[in-house]
């Protein structure tokens, strides 16, 4: 049992209070998961720079001197914004890979927790309350985020296995439930190149998405309403620079199998009840839905049952 929050404003004016506001929603979920907690903020994306979050579970010895050595290693300056365990890295967009090669060779010891042009990820271990302190979340300024609080039941309570994950540029994924199949995704998954720093499910399903949306195989805006079907036993929520406004609607949570080479959107979000969170202009074509089986209702009138809420809430949430 988990706990996930989801904000994307409208209003200009507020985005100097993003921190604030998701700081408040994530502790509200303290009792849902009191183990680790993780937040992704998204800010201004304009500009010719990208950032690439790290962490360090040893950050005085590892982000020592790293600005003039990464600097060199690219051929371009850089900056580092140290935070806590966490540090941003702002350098130029065409750098961006080029910088991620240079931490993994320069500090072998240091995990990217996310790269892109507006995405920062910082999660930890401790209370939400603790988490957000740590990182002067409150502080914060952005567009939109999403954040997780964990109950831990299959894996390790450590950094790396809190929520999100990120696999793809400003992308990331936040999950509660459990996925049965994860392993075997896992390997498939590495014979196509992907990698992975944890046994954690939830990095599975991120791996999953930007592999399927690398491929061209998601559209979000023509699959939202099969990817909440597909979800409806599994709870989650991701999100890529641009996201939209959050709806919610109540549907059970219960283990989830994902069939092999199924394609999927994106996203959703839980607050103890399973929620959606669409999407806009992400690129991509139309998507097949997975399909859990879910007892006792049959796979048409669950489509058309929550294709009828999700334009309801839509037009309520999002105009």
């Amino acid at each position: 049992m988990c706990g996930i929050v989801g904000l994307f404003l409208k209003d200009k004016s507020l985005e100097p209070e993003l921190g604030a506001l998701l700081s408040s929603m994530l502790v509200t979920m303290t009792d849902r998961g009191p183990d680790s907690a993780g937040i992704a903020i998204y800010g201004d994306a304009s500009g010719n720079n990208a950032k690439i979050t790290i962490q360090s579970a040893n950050p005085k010895k590892d982000f020592a001197g790293l600005e003039a050595e990464l600097g060199q290693a690219v051929g371009a300056p850089v900056a580092i914004q140290v935070k806590s365990t966490h540090a941003v890295i702002t350098l130029a967009k065409d750098l961006l890979d080029a910088g991620k090669a240079a931490v993994a060779e320069l500090r072998p010891n240091v995990r990217i927790m996310s790269s892109g042009d507006a995405i920062e990820i910082y999660k930890e271990t401790g209370l939400p309350k603790d988490v957000v302190s740590r990182f002067a979340v409150n502080s914060m300024a952005g567009t939109h985020g999403i954040g997780h609080t964990r109950m831990a039941t299959r894996s390790a309570v450590t950094t790396l296995g809190a929520h999100p994950f990120s696999t793809g540029s400003d992308q990331c994924l936040v999950h509660n439930g459990s996925l049965s199949n994860h392993n075997n995704l896992r390997r498939e998954l590495k014979r196509e190149g992907m990698t992975f720093e944890t046994e954690n499910d939830t990095e599975v399903a991120a791996a999953y998405l930007t592999a399927e949306m690398a491929k061209g195989r998601i559209s979000a805006r023509r699959s939202k309403a099969r990817w909440m079907t597909s979800m409806a036993s599994s709870p989650s929520s991701s999100a890529r620079n641009p996201a939209s406004a959050s709806c919610a609607t109540q549907l059970p949570a219960s283990p989830l199998s994902w069939p092999k080479r199924t394609s999927m959107s994106h996203s959703v979000r839980n607050t103890g009840r399973s929620s959606i969170c669409p999407a806009s202009r992400m690129p991509g074509s139309g998507s097949r839905s997975l399909q859990p089986s879910i007892s006792g209702i049959t796979r048409r009138s669950l489509d058309r049952h929550l294709m009828r809420i999700l334009q309801g809430l839509l037009k309520h949430a999002c105009h």
